[in-house]
C-alpha cells in the first residue's frame, strides 16, 4: 500500500491551521479577506494564505493520526512512510529541483540554500470553499 503523504497535507489543511510533516517542517494558513483588483476587475473570494515554516518540525501527531486513520496502519508504518517521504524529498531538493506538491505549492532552495514555498490558488477555507473570482466592468 502506498501512503500519500502530499494528498494527506492538502486534505489536512483544510481542517488544520498549521500541517506539520515531523522532521521536515509545517504548512501554515492565514486568514486572507476577500479582495478587490479594479485594474483586473476582480473580486476574490475570502481565503487561507499558506507559508510554508521549515522550523516548525516537531511532531504533533496530526499527521500520523490522519495517516493511521485514513490507511489503516500502525504508528510506526505512518511515521515511516513520512521519513521516507522527507527522505524523496530532500533528495529532490539537493539536486535543485522543484518539489510539486498538488493543490498546495511548490518547494525549492535558493541559491542560499534556503527553503522557498510557491503557494498554489487553492482556497482551503472551508467558509468560501468553491467560490469563484467574479469578474466585474465598470459602467
Amino acid at each position: 500500500m502506498t501512503v500519500d503523504i502530499a494528498a494527506a497535507i492538502s486534505e489536512l489543511l483544510y481542517t488544520n491551521q498549521t500541517v506539520v510533516v515531523p522532521g521536515f517542517g509545517g504548512f501554515t494558513s492565514d486568514y486572507k479577506a476577500a479582495s478587490v483588483d479594479y485594474v483586473q476587475g476582480n473580486i476574490a473570494p475570502p481565503s487561507k494564505k499558506l507559508t510554508f515554516n521549515p522550523n516548525l518540525k516537531i511532531n504533533d501527531g496530526v499527521m500520523v493520526a490522519y495517516l493511521q486513520k485514513e490507511y489503516n496502519t500502525s504508528v510506526t508504518e505512518a511515521e515511516q512512510a513520512i521519513e521516507d517521504y522527507i527522505t524523496q524529498v530532500q533528495q529532490v531538493l539537493d539536486n535543485k529541483e522543484i518539489v510539486e506538491i498538488p493543490k498546495v505549492g511548490r518547494l525549492y532552495l535558493d541559491y542560499e540554500k534556503k527553503m522557498k514555498f510557491l503557494p498554489e490558488g487553492t482556497n482551503f477555507s472551508p467558509d468560501s470553499f468553491g467560490l469563484p473570482t467574479v469578474n466585474f466592468y465598470p459602467v
